[in-house]
């Protein structure tokens, strides 16, 4: 479930191009096939939080950026930053094959 937090203030207002907001993302789900859990009983729950960044300088830890820049080269200049991206789900399922029970 995400949960994204703001102020209608801040979306009505014209001075505004892009409104602040945060996220708080909470999952509760079984197994998922990368944790290699096979048939054993359990679920796992996590919990995250986020925010818009306003300004990439001030917002983002400059090692943060340093890591981006080095494993997506041209990654802040592009329209269009994700061409690699798949989500996290699928990413571990290419990658990871859940044990045998």
């Amino acid at each position: 479930m995400e949960t994204y937090h703001g102020k209608i203030s801040d979306l009505a207002n014209p001075d505004l191009a892009s409104a602040p907001m945060t996220i708080t993302s909470t999952h509760n789900t079984s197994w998922y096939p990368f944790f290699l859990m096979g048939k054993r009983p359990g679920r796992h729950y996590w919990q995250s939080v986020g925010k818009k960044i306003d300004n990439l300088e001030n917002d983002v830890p400059v090692e943060l950026i340093e890591f981006i820049e080095k494993e997506s080269p041209g990654y802040f200049e592009s329209e269009k930053p994700w061409i690699k991206r798949k989500g996290t789900f699928q990413a571990y399922k290419d990658e990871r094959v859940p044990i045998e029970d």
